[in-house]
């Protein structure tokens, strides 16, 4: 985990150490539009007047035309990432995955989504030490990709499509630029359930590729809102 001088996200609080991981599920996909709303439509009566529906309304493909109505996704953005979606709202949706399907299911950590993102390389990139802009949607003039054009851009080795790049996904842990010199070597990560800014992982279609390289960290305010941060799950195996 973390970066070598030749990456292009290297910086002297991200240095490269030994880390050891649990065994964990992780979605192939980032979560997309129509599983979200899913979620919304099954709490909105709890919901109806909480800062995540007003939120909600500015994500790309759901919209809530009254209160208390159910959810509407807009033509042709089922299959896209969620996004506009605050930190809390991407916990709350693994709790309510939790509950329904009765495994735990929480957002990555930071050490989970970084080994998920190299697919078991030793590169800057999961295939090499060099960009390659036709196996990542980063750096490029068009828009997201949902999973069936995701799927036809890139698969990398543990068989998982959209990381790094296409959307911002959201961590578990919270910021502390310090934290690669004193974190556990077994499962680290950074818990604070009051996080105002968390970590956000992968870089977006917009962003630079440097942003997009695994070992890239940065945080973000909690409450989101962005149209270029999403997020996927992970599920705790036994």
């Amino acid at each position: 985990m973390g970066t070598r001088p030749s990456d292009p996200a290297y910086n002297t609080t991200n240095l490269q150490h030994r880390v050891v991981l649990s065994p964990f599920a992780i979605g192939q996909f980032q979560i997309t539009n129509e599983e979200y709303a899913t979620f919304l439509n099954d709490r909105r009566l709890s919901l109806q007047q909480t800062h995540e529906l007003i939120l909600v309304k500015q994500a790309t493909g759901v919209t809530i035309p009254v209160s208390g109505h159910p959810v509407i996704i807009k033509s042709g953005a089922a299959g896209l990432p969620v996004t506009g979606v605050s930190w809390r709202g991407a916990l709350d949706y693994t709790r309510w995955l939790s509950e329904k399907t009765g495994k735990i299911y929480t957002l990555p950590s930071e050490a989970q989504w970084e080994y998920c993102a190299r697919a078991e390389s030793k590169t800057i990139w999961p295939w090499g030490d060099q960009f390659d802009g036709t196996k990542i949607n980063c750096d490029r003039p068009i828009a997201m990709l949902g999973a069936e054009a995701a799927s036809r851009l890139s698969q990398n080795a543990l068989g998982l499509y959209g990381i790094p790049g296409n959307v911002w996904e959201w961590m578990l842990d919270c910021l502390d630029v310090t934290f690669y010199f004193h974190a556990p070597t077994r499962d680290p990560v950074f818990l604070d359930p009051s996080c105002p800014a968390p970590m956000i992982r992968g870089g977006s279609f917009r962003t630079p590729q440097y942003q997009c390289s695994p070992g890239y960290r940065v945080n973000y305010f909690s409450i989101g809102h962005w149209d270029s941060i999403g997020f996927r799950v992970t599920r705790r195996l036994a």
